[in-house]
């Protein structure tokens, strides 16, 4: 019982796109662009700004990647994207309509 007070304070906040935490969290801090990013990463640019601007999703292989890069691990990144897609599956969250 004491769990479920507890838990009951906590803001019930939805999922974040993966790419929205890299561009916010990892380029601004480090001062960084898309295209010097994806030059470090060894990933294309377009590749790279699909991932940032939450176009694109995280697998294993960028997963990968974002570890070496950020220290993350490679399960951070997953859950963080699985975490998104089911908020998005049940309508937790809705992307907006693209222009």
């Amino acid at each position: 019982m004491r769990g479920k007070l507890a838990m009951s304070f906590l803001p019930d906040l939805p999922p974040i796109h993966p790419g929205r935490i890299f561009r916010k969290y990892v380029l601004r801090e480090m001062n960084l662009t898309i295209a010097q990013a994806a030059d470090k990463m060894e990933v294309s640019f377009p590749f790279l700004q699909g991932f940032v601007n939450e176009k694109a999703g995280v697998d294993m292989e960028l997963a990968r990647k974002l570890h070496s890069f950020t220290g993350c691990t490679t399960e951070y990144w997953i859950n963080l994207q699985k975490n998104f897609d089911q908020a998005l599956s049940i309508g937790k969250i809705h992307r907006p309509p693209s222009p």
